[in-house]
């Protein structure tokens, strides 16, 4: 092939901004079905007990159920900055801001770079709009730029760049789904397709052929090929490690500022940061404010790292004219070999039976990979930070190493006292998508000189 050739050759993928939301009078396609894979796993957990509350001391039964594919419907404020009633058994509500779905992927857009991408796509999530039938879900296809038979697949990097592309229509369901399973639905419906098409209407776009895409990823799609019809485990809890546990960690994502308990110099920054995050654009009269925030939460993290807490964390996610309150505090415990025939959780569950009041609940949660103990209850704050006159939601997990020689607890607490179940709901799934930490072991021994 010539220069001149080479020059002239059409690129694989077409990169560019702004673009046109979506009319009200637009077509609606699907095709049936839609993408499954690896996305995060959300679930329901059950007590077998109608009742909310367990009796003094006695500890209820509970099961988790996973959600196959969610469903999310965009929803925004109106003129009086009122959510509207949008309810729909199986729908979850969500605003249109960008925390929901892939940073990476929204970062390669805007950068005009094809293989990060590809790279966003096989390790992070993508939405996809969808349509709710009779006979159950569908994937929504727009027509192709040409005339044809074709469709193309519209893909978005978050709920922010969805509401530009789908603007005011009534019907706004979406699905988030891990970007290798998306890739293998493309793959299976190839024939009808012509291009997928990532955030339309910007601020950055991508498009590439369907058949370019997946010729790509094929290597890809045909090893997840086992795995792409299957449900998400309940976490990684049950693994079995293969080397020395030292923590269990959340994963959580950009919705939540961390604070490292562990390292003082970096806790007072990611402190200033937090409340920066939190009060931006308040203005210059904020400063009080911010000076009272940063002292309270200096004191919360001493306690919590005096308490043995490896990591804080706070939900940052707020709408226009309202915001959530939720911490939440990593701690794994070195408890060492279990004795006897009493598991290191049993002997939490017998502790925790001591304490259990009547407006308080104690659930052990059956799950395929170990159990996991919750205890719910409303308590006061801590006088040490100003909080005694504070009703708050606190929610404690506890849950058994692989090695059988670490317990993980995660403690979960909010003022919104009102939004219990809410509350519980978002915590059970936090812990429900968390890891085990593990050191690898190599099976080499250390030597302890060398002579030379």
């Amino acid at each position: 092939m010539s220069i001149e050739e080479e020059a002239s050759a059409e690129p694989l993928a077409v990169f560019g901004e702004g673009g046109t939301p979506l009319s009200l009078d637009a077509e609606v396609c699907v095709l049936p079905g839609v993408p499954q894979g690896l996305g995060p796993l959300i679930a329901a957990v059950h007590v077998d007990d109608q009742r909310s509350h367990a009796a003094l001391g006695e500890v209820l039964a509970g099961q988790v159920d996973v959600a196959e594919t969610p469903v999310f419907r965009l929803v925004s404020p109106d003129s009086a900055g009122m959510v509207p009633d949008v309810s729909v058994s199986g729908v979850i509500p969500v605003a249109a801001i960008p925390d929901v779905g892939s940073e990476s992927l929204a970062t390669a857009l805007s950068g005009g770079d094809l293989p990060a991408v590809l790279e966003a796509l096989a390790f992070d999530v993508v939405l996809v709009p969808v349509v709710a039938l009779d006979d159950g879900l569908a994937t929504r296809v727009f027509p192709h730029a040409e005339d044809g038979a074709e469709r193309d697949v519209y893909l978005f990097s978050s709920a922010e760049t969805l509401e530009r592309f789908i603007d005011s229509t009534s019907d706004r369901l979406f699905i988030v789904q891990h970007g290798a399973g998306v890739v293998g639905y493309v793959a299976d419906h190839v024939d009808a397709l012509g291009d997928v098409v990532f955030d339309a209407a910007g601020p950055s776009w991508m498009t590439i052929s369907a058949r370019d895409l997946t010729s790509f990823l094929d290597e890809d799609v045909d090893a997840l090929s086992d795995d792409v019809d299957a449900l998400p485990d309940v976490g990684d809890i049950g693994e079995e490690p293969t080397g020395q546990v030292t923590g269990f960690d959340l994963g959580l994502d950009s919705g939540w500022g961390r604070i490292d308990l562990q390292d003082s110099d970096r806790r007072e920054h990611q402190i200033q940061r937090l409340v920066a995050e939190q009060t931006r654009g308040l203005g210059d009269k904020a400063g009080p404010l911010r000076r009272d925030m940063r002292t309270w939460l200096g004191k919360v993290c001493e306690q919590a790292s005096q308490a043995g807490g490896s990591q804080l964390a706070f939900l940052l996610l707020h709408g226009r004219d309202v915001g959530a309150a939720v911490s939440v505090v990593t701690y794994c415990h070195a408890l060492g070999p279990q004795t006897g025939d009493v598991s290191h959780l049993d002997r939490v569950v017998q502790h925790l039976e001591t304490k259990v009041g009547t407006e308080d609940s104690l659930v052990r949660i059956e799950t395929p990979d170990g159990d996991i103990v919750r205890f719910s209850r409303i308590r006061r704050g801590d006088p040490c930070v100003g909080g005694d006159k504070v009703p708050l939601v606190n929610i404690d997990y506890w849950m058994a190493a692989p090695d059988k020689e670490h317990v993980g607890h995660v403690s979960v607490s909010s003022p919104h006292v009102d939004a219990r179940d809410a509350i519980t709901s978002l915590a059970d799934n936090i812990v429900l998508n968390g890891s085990w930490v593990v050191k690898e072991s190599t099976d080499e021994p250390e030597l302890a000189g060398q002579s030379v």
